[in-house]
């Protein structure tokens, strides 16, 4: 039969695909990514608990001895630890078992972390429930980012990642809201009722790259055309994936090395293959100029910062939540300007504008200390929201966007684990520590070395990091292939994507 007439159902003669068949397939990914941008919310929950859980806890007792600030900072601190393990599960059930798989598991710890927080009466139960959390915490760079890169098309694939960073601070949004005006355990009944939502991924189909790399390409052929439709762009990102993927197959099986020697001399390959190193450099340059902003820091210890500095606890809740919401509202207008605005231009505009309000903001308190200017609570809650502002549209919202892309997907596995150890090192080394950097810096030094040390990280990657607007996963990793893709941040698409022999 004809290819042109076995396709007149989904494609014209010319290869475009039917407008009704494009909007079904938009639909099919965004149900996919609405169970993961909601699996993106309930850790948000739990990341907004601990401000008004420490607040509520010493308001009650009318002590901050009841929570002193080593076991606040641990409180705050304990996802990331607790995650590490998981970073390197995850990443072996994933490769094994499959995306979907994966995702049920985190589905059910979901459910048991949000029941057991809601259940909790002290603060033995509460930590447990926050451990119990970092599995989910632990799949957002091992399995969640993977899936949206995985299952949505290169051209909505940018607006999807930045859609989950904003489900996640709705999470802390509301987390806060809660607590605020209620007790803090009803956090954990609106929790397990968006993780029973989860459950969704019941009707998904297994992610097309991850049955290429077990060779089931018929398989891989209907869940991708499922998914992304029968157009163009499509068939040639089916191509490369299979293309690409065969090759690697047929390398791997001509090596007849015994199985730890072969693993052995793979893993020292493939760590100093340009392919891994380079991504995985940028990946860990990345996460440390959005944690060491200071943005997350600010959002986990935001009552204590702005009740030193206004001496007022109801501009301390004011601030919290006014916060939250530029947040969020910052995440929406990033979405809308990722759509229209190449990734590195967005970025370093935010993060350079990031980093000159945290230096007003440390000169400010400097000379509030020294009574060279009088305090004046609406110019410090000004300058912590348009700091706010200008490091949620840039580092935050790309971080996770950029990552994904740029993750080497011939290595996905180990990248996987390396992405979130990284994730998961910085975010509790950052979080554990930023009391000690209070006491020892005082506000103003901290506000400085959150200023200086963001300023290197955008030096750094302004030099090397590449653009990944609108390229497929395959582009993007052959950039790595040769120098650094510095110039412009553009990257060569000429160069064939199929892996050489």
């Amino acid at each position: 039969m004809d290819r042109c007439a076995y396709d007149s159902v989904n494609v014209n003669c010319d290869g475009e695909q039917n407008d009704s068949k494009k909007w079904r397939s938009l639909i099919r990914q965004i149900f996919i990514c609405s169970g993961l941008w909601t699996m993106y919310f309930t850790p948000g929950l739990f990341l907004g608990v601990p401000p008004v859980y420490i607040a509520q806890s010493r308001k009650i007792s009318n002590s901050t001895e009841a929570v002193s600030a080593e076991m606040a900072s641990w409180i705050s601190s304990v996802f990331g630890y607790a995650a590490i393990p998981w970073v390197l599960v995850i990443p072996l059930i994933t490769e094994r078992f499959g995306r979907k798989v994966s995702f049920y598991f985190v589905t059910i710890s979901s459910i048991a972390s949000h029941s057991l927080l809601y259940c909790s009466t002290t603060l033995t139960e509460f930590f447990i429930s926050e451990i119990v959390t970092s599995i989910t915490f632990a799949s957002h760079t091992t399995l969640l980012m993977q899936v949206i890169a995985e299952y949505t098309s290169p051209r909505y694939r940018g607006v999807f990642l930045t859609l989950k960073g904003a489900s996640m601070f709705w999470g802390i949004w509301i987390a806060n809201i809660i607590g605020t005006f209620h007790h803090w355990k009803y956090v954990g009944l609106i929790g397990v009722v968006c993780s029973v939502y989860c459950g969704t991924a019941l009707f998904w189909p297994e992610s097309p790259y991850w049955l290429a790399s077990k060779r089931r390409y018929q398989e891989c052929t209907e869940a991708h055309y499922w998914l992304k439709g029968y157009g163009t762009q499509s068939r040639k990102e089916l191509e490369m994936l299979i293309n690409n993927q065969k090759n690697y197959n047929e390398n791997t099986l001509t090596k007849r090395t015994p199985k730890f020697n072969k693993r052995f001399s793979q893993l020292q390959s493939v760590i100093f293959t340009d392919e891994f190193y380079k991504p995985m450099l940028l990946t860990l340059t990345l996460y440390l100029l959005y944690y060491c902003s200071g943005k997350l820091v600010c959002n986990m210890y935001v009552l204590e910062i702005v009740t030193e500095l206004t001496a007022s606890e109801s501009a301390a809740y004011l601030t919290m939540l006014v916060l939250d919401g530029v947040t969020v509202f910052g995440m929406y207008i990033g979405c809308l300007l990722s759509r229209i605005v190449k990734r590195r231009t967005l970025l370093f505009t935010c993060a350079s504008n990031g980093v000159l309000f945290l230096y007003t903001v440390s000169l400010y308190l400097y000379l509030i200390k020294h009574e060279i200017l009088e305090k004046n609570n609406i110019i410090i809650i000004s300058l912590l929201t348009g700091f706010s502002i200008c490091i949620t549209i840039g580092p935050m919202l790309l971080l996770s966007t950029i990552c994904a892309e740029i993750v080497p997907q011939k290595f996905n596995q180990l990248a996987c684990c390396m992405v979130g150890l990284i994730d998961k090192i910085i975010f509790s080394i950052i979080l554990k520590l930023s009391p000690s950097l209070f006491r020892a810096l005082g506000i103003h030094g901290s506000f400085l070395f959150y200023g200086v040390s963001s300023n290197i990280f955008v030096l750094t990657l302004y030099k090397y990091l590449p653009e990944t607007k609108d390229k497929t996963l395959y582009e993007i990793g052959n950039s790595f292939k040769n120098k650094w893709s510095n110039e412009r941040g553009s990257i060569n698409t000429n160069k064939s994507i199929v892996t050489d022999k």
